[in-house]
């Protein structure tokens, strides 16, 4: 492949995949604040309605007020987070199976990947494609290890909400104790009973954590990336909606430079 080609390439994956992180963080951004603010202006409106002087007069009332509250703290907050952690997964997963496309393209020589994965099937996706890195030829290792085992708690946090809509009891018996274990080593996450509780920071911390993984993969594999952790998601708005006009240019570029 012709090297001005092969960067654009690479460019073009770096540039899509922080997009692609910046909408996700824009998304969860606005939908956790609009959330909030649905939930202050209905209780507002409700105290005003059925309360004087800020407190409500009866306890049915104050009933009514309670569910409203667990409406939206509880019910439809889990429902949120539930959904974003299963999209940021997926988006974890795909930008991946899109970065070993493109080096395998331009560093060709490694197994693979369908075939090594069906082989080391058991040991799920994060640590399949580590391992993938690491084999030679073209060997990647990234110098923060310890990011694989938070990948890897995530996944197993995502497959309980995936599979088993976050139920403990629903969850394989041979997953259980490696579920338990993901959620001791990670914050703002638990059970409830039997049932999973995530709080407001802990989209935000995984999707923080996968922004930090791809740009640490990308400084080692050979692509440049310049922006630092959680740039993605400040300049979102001005990336989002523009991403081939982008593209379109950088091409332009480097056309310019080869002629």
């Amino acid at each position: 492949m012709d090297s001005s080609i092969e960067q654009i390439s690479k460019d073009a994956l770096v540039v899509s995949t922080m997009v692609s992180l910046a909408k996700a963080g824009d998304f969860l951004q606005t939908v956790e604040w609009n959330l909030d603010g649905l939930k202050r202006s209905g209780a507002e409106r409700f105290v005003q309605s059925f309360g004087g002087g800020g407190q409500l007069k009866s306890r049915n009332a104050r009933s009514i007020l309670k569910s409203h509250l667990k409406r939206f703290e509880i019910d439809m907050s889990q429902m949120l987070r539930f959904s974003v952690v299963v999209a940021v997964y997926t988006l974890f997963e795909s930008r991946v199976r899109s970065f070993i496309d493109d080096f395998n393209r331009t560093c060709p020589g490694k197994p693979n990947f369908d075939k090594f994965e069906k082989t080391n099937g058991h040991n799920g996706f994060v640590l399949i494609f580590r391992r993938w890195l690491e084999e030679k030829p073209n060997s990647v290792t990234i110098k923060y290890p310890r990011i694989w085992s938070r990948l890897d708690d995530f996944r197993h946090i995502r497959n309980c909400i995936a599979h088993a809509n976050g139920e403990l009891s629903l969850v394989k018996d041979k997953n259980k104790q490696k579920l338990k274990d993901a959620i001791r080593r990670s914050r703002n996450v638990r059970f409830e009973g039997s049932t999973l509780a995530l709080e407001t920071k802990y989209p935000f911390q995984v999707l923080e954590r996968v922004d930090v993984f791809f740009q640490l993969l990308f400084s080692e594999a050979g692509y440049r990336i310049d922006c630092p952790p959680g740039y993605s998601k400040a300049m979102s708005k001005h990336f989002a909606g523009f991403e081939k006009e982008m593209m379109e240019r950088m091409a332009d570029y480097y056309r310019e430079k080869t002629l």
